[in-house]
């Protein structure tokens, strides 16, 4: 038995229960701390929440077609710019510093100083992501004010596209420029045949 008491502790059997009704007295005696308590946190968290710097977010979605390079090659292209490679590349185009440099200076973005943000600052801003199976990019900024949250989202997508319009016409001209030469062979190597 006394070792039973020495593995229990000090207490006996009796001593471990808790009396209900003592339990609701001993908190109906703290009931003004629990109450103050209660009160200090919730005027703490809001005090807390109200000084923090408002953040707003702003989303623009993309589609992300095949170009006309693509298409005039029958796909044999298309395995160079496969769709997923070509996501990864204009997720990584968007948050350029050419493209981000352009957006700054479209907006007229500048920091508490006046001096314009640098392109990093802004990259940090901005969110890319894609869905799996699809060929949607989802551009995500949050910023402190609202209108520039959505300005920066739709001026970095015009930007964009703007630099992809770019990109594929000189892919275009370059393929013209491939079928013309290769037009121009077919065609003096039929001469020669022919003659």
């Amino acid at each position: 038995m006394d070792i039973e008491r020495k593995i229990a502790g000090r207490y006996e059997e009796g001593d471990l229960e808790i009396d209900l009704r003592e339990f609701i007295l001993l908190f109906w005696r703290k009931k003004w701390f629990i109450i103050s308590l209660v009160i200090i946190a919730s005027l703490l968290s809001f005090f807390i929440s109200d000084s923090m710097e408002k953040i707003y977010q702003s989303s623009a979605i993309i589609m992300i077609k095949n170009t006309g390079v693509e298409t005039l090659f029958g796909g044999q292209y298309s395995f160079v710019t496969g769709t997923s490679s070509k996501i990864i590349t204009y997720k990584t185009m968007m948050k350029s510093r050419m493209i981000l440099d352009r957006v700054i200076k479209k907006l007229g973005l500048s920091s508490k100083e006046g001096e314009p943000i640098k392109a990093k600052t802004l990259g940090e801003l901005i969110s890319i992501s894609d869905t799996d199976g699809s060929n949607l990019l989802a551009i995500t900024v949050q910023y402190p004010d609202p209108v520039k949250a959505r300005d920066i989202a739709n001026t970095l997508v015009e930007v964009f596209i703007e630099e992809n319009r770019k990109i594929n016409n000189a892919d275009l001209d370059s393929a013209f420029s491939f079928v013309s030469n290769q037009l121009e062979k077919v065609k003096n190597e039929l001469d020669q045949v022919e003659g």
